[in-house]
């Protein structure tokens, strides 16, 4: 039965996905939790169904296509995916017969002219003004006191007995020194939440 759908999750901005995925429609609701805790479920409004009507074949193929559209991070590319779509399951586990292994260029030439022009999901798809609209508040906040490196960001940490300290653009290096994992306080900041989080640690920007 065709009852498979594939979505992206958006960025705050509404310009590109963060993560691609497919499965039954309930999946698009469903926590996505990483090993560290987080989770990448966002907001209602930036979870998009691309499309719907779809065999499980058929997600698999556009999964694979869009992954390889947008390319995942550790690629070089936007996506927060930990493998290149397929067999992958909820919980990282890599696509199946693929670990270890690379792309040849010749297999990354051909992948991308199969997403490239008129096979590339957002060809011809015009803006909507709703869309063009979300996209400009969101920049009007960024810009709003001006535009700030994260390297000059200062974040307010609570140890888990209730210790203050405030650390400038060196959220990583301070994780480290103190033996804290810099992903769990890492999305903390990025998904808004101060915590204390699973470690006893509490984290907000200044």
């Amino acid at each position: 039965m065709n009852t498979y759908i594939l979505y992206y999750y958006l960025r705050e901005d509404f310009c590109s996905p963060f993560y691609v995925g497919y499965g039954k429609p309930r999946r698009l609701h469903a926590k996505h939790l990483r090993s560290n805790g987080a989770n990448l479920l966002p907001p209602k409004e930036r979870r998009w169904i691309v499309k719907s009507g779809l065999s499980k074949e058929e997600a698999i193929e556009l999964e694979i296509k869009h992954i390889a559209l947008w390319k995942r991070k550790c690629d070089g590319g936007v996506l927060l995916n930990q493998n290149l779509g397929g067999e992958g399951k909820p919980g990282g586990q890599r696509t199946r017969g693929f670990s270890g292994r690379k792309h040849t260029e010749e297999a990354k030439k051909k992948i991308s002219e199969k997403v490239a022009g008129k096979n590339n999901p957002s060809y011809g798809v015009p803006c909507s003004e709703e869309r063009k609209r979300k996209i400009s508040e969101k920049a009007k906040e960024r810009f709003a006191e001006g535009f700030k490196s994260a390297s000059s960001v200062t974040y307010l940490i609570t140890s888990p007995s209730g210790e203050k300290t405030e650390v400038f653009g060196e959220l990583k290096k301070f994780c480290s020194q103190n033996k804290i994992s810099y992903a769990t306080m890492h999305a903390a900041i990025f998904y808004d939440r101060k915590g204390p989080r699973k470690n006893g640690w509490s984290i907000e920007k200044v």
